[in-house]
């Protein structure tokens, strides 16, 4: 595949950009040469890392990634064989050096991650938002180098046997509007030399990501983006202090795993508090978008485990709108990986919606967070009901 500016070692996975090619956006980039540019993934159901990370070792996705040779020795598969119970920054580790991955060699340079493909109105360029968020930050920055690492992604197979929905299939004139509007953003940067990484391994991509000294993700194109910024942000955090990252927040909650001590009914799962639907300035609201734990359960939990150790540093819960009064008289408990525990107690006699807790000093290494009720509980509303809980880094 000529990447046009980029060399490709597939031995050894490294990549090194061509000093003696002046990459320059109009004269380069033609929408023919981003095509050839960017490794097209039509049927891409099984290895969705972003999404397959959350799911439960029974989900259809994950049976045929178990079962399929195909996945043998990749990050994912490798994630669930060990039943989630070990670091993924382990696995991750150990495939850079298998790979014999060099990534240093773009210490000078941003390394940018945009989704492209199915969801291109939503998560992707289409989005206008998404569009000024790269255009923006990628002028703005100090940086003459930018690669750009993504694929062409297809969430559901042609013949899927797992998924009805049709959306997120492959279709030409989608496949065509995303190079359109990724020549529009190449041609909108101004004095950049434009490179690009893509690979069938996404491996390979998370890698050279996940380690990026310099790293540009958009909190608004998906789980896959907000996978790679936490493990990037982990890996600094333990070996510097001087992380370059352009976008300075993220919710984690994103990519964790939630579970509730019970639950009214299926629909108010723990699940609802992850994302939340933001419809008014007073933060969350809208009809079934909360959780909501059983009438029987008097001192319930809800929790989030996180796939790697974090660095939290602002935890925000909100609650059903006008329930505040269910927000009252709970414990925060952030549990460290070597099992240390770091408890907070949130009284909230007012009975705000909103709970808002900054802590003095972000919190390493911690792999699960847990909200825990405690006695005394009002009466009939001891349930846990929260709209949404966002763990901040």
């Amino acid at each position: 595949m000529d990447n046009f500016g980029i060399t490709l070692d597939i031995k050894e996975k490294n990549i090194k950009l061509k000093e003696d090619i002046n990459i320059t956006n109009n004269q380069i980039w033609t929408r023919e040469k981003i095509k050839k540019s960017i490794i097209l993934l039509k049927n891409n159901e099984i290895y969705r890392i972003g999404d397959a990370i959350n799911f439960k070792k029974e989900h259809k996705v994950i049976q045929q990634l178990l079962s399929d040779n195909i996945y043998n020795d990749t990050i994912l598969k490798n994630y669930f064989i060990h039943n989630k119970k070990i670091d993924i920054l382990e696995i991750i580790q150990e495939k850079k050096k298998k790979l014999n991955i060099d990534v240093t060699q773009f210490n000078q340079s941003l390394l940018v991650h945009i989704r492209l493909g199915d969801d291109i109105n939503g998560r992707g360029l289409g989005n206008h938002k998404v569009f000024q968020y790269f255009k923006n930050n990628i002028n703005n920055c100090p940086f003459e180098n930018i690669v750009i690492v993504t694929a062409l992604h297809y969430g559901i197979n042609q013949d899927s046997k797992i998924y009805s929905n049709d959306r997120w299939k492959y279709q030409d004139n989608n496949y065509e509007s995303n190079i359109d509007i990724l020549y529009k953003l190449i041609q909108s940067l101004n004095n950049k030399k434009i490179h690009f990484i893509s690979n069938l391994d996404v491996d390979v991509d998370l890698i050279y990501l996940s380690y990026s000294k310099n790293l540009l993700t958009c909190p608004l194109t998906g789980s896959f983006s907000n996978l790679v910024k936490i493990l990037n942000n982990q890996i600094y955090a333990k070996i510097s202090t001087n992380l370059n990252l352009l976008d300075k927040t993220l919710n984690l909650t994103s990519i964790g795993i939630a579970k509730q001590s019970s639950e009214y009914n299926k629909i108010m799962n723990a699940n609802k508090a992850k994302r939340g639907y933001i419809t008014s300035k007073k933060g969350f609201t809208g009809t079934g978008e909360y959780t909501h734990t059983a009438n029987d359960d008097f001192l319930p939990w809800w929790e989030i485990y996180m796939m790697c150790p974090v660095v939290i540093n602002k935890i925000i819960i909100y609650s059903r709108p006008n329930y505040g009064i269910r927000l009252t008289n709970f414990n925060i408990e952030l549990l460290k990986i070597n099992n240390e525990k770091i408890t907070v107690f949130i009284e909230n006699k007012n009975k705000k919606e909103t709970i808002i807790y900054d802590l003095d000093q972000p919190i390493k290494n911690i792999i699960k967070v847990r909200l825990q009720k405690i006695a005394p509980q009002p009466k009939n509303h001891y349930h846990f009901n929260l709209n949404a809980v966002q763990l901040y880094s």
